[in-house]
Order: structure tokens, then C-alpha cells, then sequence
């Protein structure tokens, strides 16, 4: 797939794993359209879209307003064509086991993670399924193949999201539409873990993929028309393992989880 003079709608674009993605699309000739919380972060990524000679146009709002939303994607038609890419990245998280969270923070994680993406897809849906082409990125998480503790409801939203990308992929394939389903795993260069709400942070290892990474990869995957990619070996194999073998990772999980809560507790609070 060319992404030349291709118009590219990403949420959460404003830094992190979405920002790194409308730049990798941008320097493969796209124009980018924007839709995140920080205005100021935006700009930053327009200068630098601007930097590359492509068209950008930017939007600060929240995902989970519908409305918002279709207005968007009626300005982006109107200013710079119709979507050809649409990049499902917007995203929250929520830390703590099922009888800590409060119930707001999980209505607030479903709501991002889960309508977020329906809105933005109905929006570009009708032009998409007119014109019988289009591609459509879901960023998931190896979370939405492997559940992890105390990340119980994150992992249910990006599991949907996944289940979503599968159905998707086969109705939309008559209208020339392809859906991919990224699964990155631990990220660095982004602040999602800082911004992680609830009563404690997600466990997490070290770093395996960087977001430029991530986004280099799923520009290649896209390239292709790949189904889906499992972006770190780690997330690989437990993808697999809890597949074919969910016994082994119930045992792993049981074995590893006890030794990051104890580090994270030792450093003074859970990571």
C-alpha cells in the first residue's frame, strides 16, 4: 500500500506511540489529521509534520465525545479529502485489582479505549465503504492477548478491541477496507504508565521497544496489509503460551507477578 498524498486521521497523536506514527506516515508522504487532549503538544507535531512539506490538520478534544468526533472528521473532509488511514490510538489506563478501582475510573477507561474507537471508526466509515477503499491501525496491546494482573480492566478493553479488529477485518473486506490489530508490548518514550489512573500503576519490566519503534513497525505491517503483529519477543511468547498452553501461563504469571509486586513495593510504590 502507497500512503503518498494519503489522508491520515490519528487519535492520541499528540505524543508517545501516536505522535511517532502520523510522523512515520508523514514521512512516507501522507497528510496527517490530529485529534488529542494537549493543544500544546500538537503544535509540536504540526511544526514538525510541516518540516516534512504535508498538510496537517489538528483537533484537541476527547475521543469520547461523538459528536466531537464526527465533526472532526467533517472538517478533515472538507480541508484536506476524505480518510484513506484512520490510526485507532487514544488510550487510558487503570491500575488495580478488581476490588480496588473506582467504578468512574473504569467507565472512563471503557469509554477512551473501547467507544473512542467505535466513534472515530463510524465517522470514517460511510466515505471509507463509498469510495470501497480504506485501512484502519487499532493499536491493542499484548494486554489484549495475556491478561495481567492488577490491569484486569485495561486488558478486558484492549481484548474487546482485538475481538473488534477480527470482526471488523472480515465485514469490511468487501468495501476494500483492511484492518490491522497492533499489539505492542512495554513501551518507552511514552508517558502512559505515568499517566496510568487508579488506586496503583501497572506492573511492568524493562523496556523492550521504543515508540518510534513501535510505530516503524506497524507502518511496515500496514505497508503489507499484515492482519496483526505482536511487537516484542516477550509478548510473542506469552501470546503463544497462553494459546496453546494456558496452564503454562497461568504458572508463569503466578511465578512472576509476586516478585515484581515485592520490587515495585521495595522502590515505594507499585510500577
Amino acid at each position: 500500500m502507497e500512503f503518498r498524498d494519503q489522508i491520515a486521521f490519528v487519535t492520541g497523536s499528540s505524543s508517545g506511540i501516536g505522535r511517532e506514527i502520523a510522523l512515520a506516515l508523514a514521512r512516507q508522504g501522507a497528510h496527517i489529521a490530529g485529534l488529542a487532549c494537549s493543544w500544546e503538544k500538537l503544535q509540536a507535531l504540526k511544526r514538525d509534520i510541516q518540516v516534512l512539506d504535508r498538510r496537517c490538520l489538528l483537533f484537541a478534544g476527547d475521543v469520547c465525545d461523538r459528536d466531537f468526533v464526527f465533526d472532526c472528521v467533517r472538517h478533515v473532509e472538507q480541508d484536506l479529502g476524505a480518510v484513506d488511514i484512520l490510526v485507532n490510538n487514544a488510550g487510558m489506563g487503570v491500575g488495580g485489582a478488581v476490588y480496588e478501582v473506582p467504578l468512574q475510573d473504569i467507565q472512563d477507561e471503557i469509554d477512551v479505549n473501547f467507544y473512542g474507537v467505535i466513534h472515530s471508526t463510524h465517522a470514517v466509515l460511510p466515505k471509507m465503504m463509498e469510495r470501497r477503499h480504506g485501512l484502519i491501525i487499532n493499536i491493542s496491546s499484548v494486554a489484549g492477548k495475556v491478561s495481567i494482573p492488577y490491569s484486569g480492566y485495561y486488558c478486558a478493553t484492549k481484548f474487546a478491541l482485538t475481538a473488534l479488529s477480527d470482526a471488523w477485518r472480515l465485514e469490511l473486506r468487501p468495501f476494500g477496507i483492511h484492518v490491522l490489530n497492533v499489539c505492542p508490548g512495554t513501551t518507552s518514550g511514552t508517558a502512559f504508565h505515568e499517566r496510568v489512573r487508579g488506586v496503583r500503576r501497572p506492573l511492568r519490566v524493562h523496556y523492550e521497544m521504543s515508540a518510534e519503534q513501535v510505530a516503524r513497525r506497524t507502518v511496515a505491517a500496514a505497508a503489507v496489509r499484515k492482519r496483526e503483529i505482536i511487537l516484542t519477543a516477550g509478548g510473542r511468547l506469552y501470546a503463544a503460551a497462553n494459546r496453546f498452553a494456558p496452564g503454562l501461563t497461568y504458572y508463569l504469571l503466578s511465578k512472576v507477578v509476586p516478585y515484581l509486586v515485592k520490587r515495585s513495593e521495595n522502590k515505594g510504590g507499585l510500577v
